[in-house]
């Protein structure tokens, strides 16, 4: 690897449109350049390691690359990305371990940032986490709907469309999302904070962490959820609206399926019904 700028022979494919670069303002953009390293990746080789602790930024100039996560013994394909793209964003705003990993599918050359370079730059232009956090929201939730037995069902063109209807909601610790006598207004992930759900009755207090959904049985029906839903800390939610969840159930007989099976389950799991709750934060939030 080197720095771009003592690289600037004709044979370097001239920049495509990046995202993250239209959002800066001037000089951020020229010194981001002046940092960004070239990386040139054989196809097959891996550009991020999962369980790597590298926090490093990646955009593509060209070639393509792919995204893989082990869910229970399975090798999960996540997305790719082509010319302009970029990933490793997941690492640098969370601190967290890469739980993904990355391989180029075709010879790939690649722009890198460093941790400490993307801090330097964005010093004198903070926007750049605000266009970092974004895409890291959705790749989030696209990526624990794959992991999921619900939303795992359904076609990437479906689940796309879906992720466009998910809004980001924001409580302080105290806040209740919905109270006993009210109906689930929509499905729930966790991206940050912890929740508690108090059945009104007959079950146990129950916790809901960052990386798991909840609301699916629930969300069906306008009758009351009989839980309260309680912000434990302040927390950060992407929520698919209850309607949106229905429709759906109605098309998908995958999702209809996997949620008699749930029913089914309401004889052992009370809390089950009221929460819909999935466990996928142990495979990583990536």
């Amino acid at each position: 690897e080197m720095c771009i700028r003592d690289r600037l022979e004709p044979d370097v494919p001239d920049l495509p449109d990046i995202a993250l670069f239209s959002s800066l303002n001037q000089r951020a953009f020229v010194e981001l350049l002046e940092r960004v390293t070239l990386h040139e990746v054989t196809a097959g080789e891996p550009i991020i390691d999962r369980g790597k602790e590298e926090r490093r930024l990646f955009i593509i100039v060209s070639g393509q690359a792919r995204a893989y996560k082990d869910v229970a013994g399975v090798e999960v394909e996540l997305g790719s990305f082509v010319e302009g793209e970029f990933f490793g964003e997941f690492a640098l705003l969370t601190g967290r371990t890469n739980h993904a990993s990355v391989r180029a599918m075709t010879d790939v050359v690649a722009l890198g940032v460093s941790e400490e370079d993307l801090h330097e730059v964005a010093a004198h232009d903070p926007e750049v986490w605000d266009t970092l956090w974004d895409y890291y929201h959705v790749r989030m939730l696209n990526n624990l709907m794959v992991s999921d037995t619900i939303f795992g069902k359904l076609t990437r063109e479906t689940r796309d469309e879906l992720i466009d209807l998910f809004a980001l909601q924001e409580m302080v610790q105290g806040d209740v999302l919905v109270e006993a006598n009210q109906a689930c207004p929509c499905v729930c992930l966790v991206l940050f904070g912890q929740l508690q759900i108090e059945p009104a009755e007959g079950s146990e207090v129950r916790g809901v962490r960052e990386g798991e959904f909840f609301g699916f049985v629930a969300s069906l029906s306008d009758e009351p959820c009989g839980a309260r839903v309680v912000a434990v800390t302040d927390v950060t939610l992407l929520c698919l609206p209850a309607r949106a969840f229905r429709g759906v159930t109605r098309s998908n007989a995958g999702v209809a399926g996997e949620i008699r099976r749930l029913l089914r389950t309401r004889h052992q799991r009370p809390d089950l019904f009221l929460t819909g709750i999935t466990r996928y934060a142990e495979h990583g939030v990536d």
